[in-house]
């Protein structure tokens, strides 16, 4: 298939391309950075919702992926206007662009689980309550609200695709990229913000992008459908750094934070029954091979 991919350059974009190439698809990225390998095709992203949609009508792609944004809820407490600019602006523009082209490309949108703020109960299903507690969350929750208006009122083909914790070689930020930092460091301690009891789902980036490959040939009667992107288990942050030491074979006692992150969901862990039920073949990899393969990429840049 054709897929046209925003933020081609960034971790999640470019962890998908990827293994689009290697699948055998067709990949063009919409980035304002230059460097990327041969094999990607690029364009520089325009600077109008006009200029976006006449990309959009001469690429004519079978599936366009959203993964240009906001990625960071701390970043989002620090400037929640330039968070909003990045998540619920370039979307909208997004959505506003495909409309003016006329097409019907399928759309992917990188949600978060941070929609749910801190759930209820786990795991948390598709239909959970929406109840965010930070702007990232806001802001994701508003960007849901207009995959939904485009669809239900265009007839747009969209998928929400609920993140939980993902990772991969090509991150350079967020958890378990700054604990293995820590622990390859020369510190003698591993210093925690939180508590270090907050639980998550973590989720190679290899397995979303296998996900997304599949739901792109999956045909529902639904034109909005909206998935759970988890393993559908959970680890404690302090249980994470237990597989990181063991596997670094690194061995430093944690300093934990007296109260969590301002922000910061407590539990998290998906129900991703829908999803497995749309691709039977779709299995995630166990935590343990995924942070293998983490570390393999990482020690020459923090060793």
């Amino acid at each position: 298939m054709r897929w046209l991919i925003t933020g081609g350059n960034g971790f999640l974009g470019f962890s998908v391309a990827d293994y689009l190439v290697r699948a055998g698809n067709s990949v063009t990225g919409l980035t304002r950075r230059a460097q990327l390998p041969n094999w990607f095709r690029r364009l520089e992203y325009p600077s109008s919702v006009k200029a976006l949609a006449d990309v959009i009508r001469r690429e004519d792609p079978d599936c366009i992926l959203h993964a240009a944004g906001a990625a960071s809820v701390r970043d989002s407490w620090e400037d929640p206007a330039q968070d909003f600019v990045d998540s619920v602006v370039s979307w909208q523009a997004l959505l506003e662009a495909i409309r003016r082209s006329e097409l019907k490309p399928r759309l992917f949108f990188p949600s978060s689980a941070a929609v749910f703020g801190n759930p209820v109960r786990l795991p948390v299903a598709e239909n959970g309550a929406r109840q965010p507690i930070s702007p990232y969350g806001f802001h994701k929750l508003v960007c849901e609200q207009l995959a939904e208006e485009y669809a239900g009122l265009w007839e747009m083909p969209i998928v929400i695709c609920r993140l939980f914790s993902v990772f991969g070689p090509r991150q350079r930020r967020l958890l378990v990229w700054e604990l293995i930092e820590q622990i390859l460091s020369d510190d003698p301690t591993i210093r925690l913000e939180g508590t270090g009891l907050e639980e998550r789902d973590y989720l190679a980036a290899s397995d979303v992008a296998k996900a997304l490959d599949s739901l792109a040939g999956y045909r529902s009667s639904d034109l909005l459908q909206t998935y759970n992107f988890g393993s559908g288990t959970s680890l404690r942050v302090i249980d994470l750094i237990e597989v990181l030491q063991r596997l670094t074979r690194v061995q430093k006692p944690v300093v934990r934070g007296r109260i969590g992150r301002h922000g910061d969901p407590l539990h998290w862990r998906a129900d991703n029954r829908r999803l497995r039920e749309a691709l039977p073949n779709w299995c995630p990899l166990a935590i343990e091979e995924g942070l293998a393969e983490c570390l393999a990429a990482w020690k020459p840049h923090v060793s």
